[in-house]
């Protein structure tokens, strides 16, 4: 994402968003999430599954949705991702 203007970093969210929205609701639920992540080598115990949803879904639906998902990206880049590949943060 680093160096990308700001229309191609927005597809790329859009791309990686659906490419985790399994079953193509237009939200991320707790078991596609943590199929994400696992795809990542990130694995998560239910409890912090749990916390970092409830971080993200900022409309308290249980899903993140679109715009829950792009909020998390650019927080994880902003603070964490300096110089590091997105997947290798996530």
């Amino acid at each position: 994402f680093e160096g990308l203007p700001p229309d191609d970093m927005e597809q790329k969210m859009e791309d990686l968003f659906y490419e985790y929205d399994a079953d193509k609701q237009g939200t991320i639920d707790a078991e596609e999430f943590r199929s994400a992540l696992a795809g990542l080598h990130v694995h998560l115990t239910d409890a912090e599954l749990e916390e970092l949803i409830t971080d993200v879904d900022t409309n308290g639906s249980g899903d993140i949705d679109m715009d829950e998902f792009k909020e998390m990206i650019r927080k994880v880049i902003t603070e964490h991702g300096e110089g590091k590949p997105l997947r290798t943060i996530l």
